[in-house]
C-alpha cells in the first residue's frame, strides 16, 4: 500500500530495495521469495518452481 511514508520516499527517489524493506517491516509485506517459501514448506510449490518465479541475490 502507498501510504504517506511510502509515497515521501518515492518523491525522495529512495530506492526500491529501501521501500520493499519498510513495506515489509511496516505494512506486514510479503515478498515473492517468502511467500513461496511458505508454500514450499507448505507443500503447495517446489523449490524449483520458486527458484523460477523469485529473484535470489
Amino acid at each position: 500500500m502507498i501510504d504517506r511514508q511510502v509515497r515521501q520516499m518515492i518523491m525522495d527517489g529512495a530506492s526500491a530495495e529501501a521501500i520493499q524493506d519498510y513495506a515489509v517491516e511496516n505494512q506486514n509485506m510479503k515478498t515473492l521469495k517468502d511467500a513461496g517459501l511458505k508454500m514450499v514448506e507448505d507443500g503447495v510449490s517446489s523449490v524449483e518452481e520458486l527458484r523460477k518465479v523469485a529473484y535470489y541475490k
